[in-house]
């Protein structure tokens, strides 16, 4: 199996920590002629990362992927076996993609454009705080796992989490997460985490280099 990858994708760095955590025998590799390419496009229907090859067939869709890769690989999974745990973690995980993800995209586009619209940051930045209150409010549920335990969570969460707190920083909201003070905790133990800090690592690298800094 093959997964295809670059190091500032959040989504495909959740599979990376999957594969690091459970130490899958996948090899991770860049686009086939670069992210976009003619040659990438022709192998996958969305042209997008992170890809999975495997016996002869392209998986896409992070989550698609990382269940599969559940399923694949039964003694390494990090999902729990209760189902309404299951469930709550796929809740978490649209929510992640369908709300948090979607608030950051303005602030990325500001930064691409640099408008320098004050008013318009701000809104952003509201906006994101309040997707920010609901994810806290998920994670005050019982359903929820321990904050200091790695899991299936963390994959899920932490590529995500990585921008949420880097991206308002350069706007000059230091402290994004200052008024959950449950999701703080839970990302400051993540971002340690021997499965997930190396992958925290690489996007940081590659957010740098798609600066340019």
């Amino acid at each position: 199996m093959k997964l295809y990858s670059v190091p500032h994708s959040p989504y495909a760095s959740r599979i990376r920590i999957q594969i690091l955590a459970g130490k899958l025998p996948i090899e991770v590799a860049a686009p086939e002629g670069g992210l976009g390419s003619e040659s990438f496009k022709a192998m996958t229907p969305t042209g997008k990362v992170p890809a999975l090859e495997v016996d002869g067939s392209t998986l896409v869709e992070s989550a698609a992927i990382m269940e599969f890769l559940e399923e694949r690989f039964p003694e390494q999974a990090l999902m729990p076996t209760d189902p309404l745990q299951r469930a709550w973690l796929r809740s978490v995980g649209r929510f992640t993609d369908l709300d948090l993800a979607q608030a950051l995209f303005p602030l990325f586009l500001e930064l691409k454009l640099k408008s320098g619209d004050s008013e318009a940051i701000a809104k952003n930045l509201d906006a994101l705080k309040a997707r920010l209150a609901t994810l806290e409010k998920f994670l005050s549920q019982p359903l929820a796992p321990a904050l200091s335990e790695f899991g299936f969570l963390d994959c899920l969460l932490a590529p995500t989490l990585f921008y949420v707190v880097k991206v308002p920083a350069i706007f000059g909201e230091a402290d994004i997460l200052s008024a959950t003070p449950l999701l703080k905790q839970w990302w400051h133990a993540a971002a340690e985490r021997k499965q997930v800090a190396p992958v925290l690592d690489e996007m940081s690298a590659g957010l740098a280099a798609m600066m340019g800094s």
